[in-house]
């Protein structure tokens, strides 16, 4: 069962040109953002998502690991990001993309720059794949 609200520790890695990479190490979730609060926007997200996931697919949720043991590189900060998975519950029942799908952070930049509408691409790839008509 989920509950109400989830703290995990997460890597924020900062980049002039791009922004922010976010990661999530207990989640192996990732995400971006263009400044601070868009990327802990995104964390939240992409932590809710990950969890509604794994709720429906029957796992277990980690454990959050103690900040201590979370190693940093040198452009690397830690924080802890709050989840308050009521407020994800509904959107994430209605929501029609699956986050759990990673790219390198430069080849989803290559795609925005390009203007690479990425779900559409994955989209169209996976109708084309599985044969399927739209």
């Amino acid at each position: 069962m989920l509950k109400a609200r989830y703290v995990f520790p997460v890597v924020f890695e900062y980049d002039a040109d791009v922004g922010y990479g976010v990661s999530v190490p207990d989640l192996h979730a990732y995400s971006d953002g263009r400044t601070f609060e868009e990327a802990v926007a995104n964390a939240k997200d992409a932590i809710a998502a990950v969890l509604y996931d794994m709720h429906k697919r029957g796992v277990e949720v980690p454990a959050p690991s103690p900040i201590t043991e979370i190693e940093l590189a040198e452009n690397e900060r830690l924080c802890a990001v709050e989840v308050d998975m009521i407020r994800y519950a509904d959107a994430l029942q209605q929501r029609s993309v699956n986050r759990t799908v990673t790219l390198p952070m430069w080849l989803n930049d290559e795609a925005k720059k390009s203007g690479i509408n990425i779900s559409q691409l994955l989209q169209t790839a996976l109708i084309q794949t599985l044969a399927l008509q739209k």
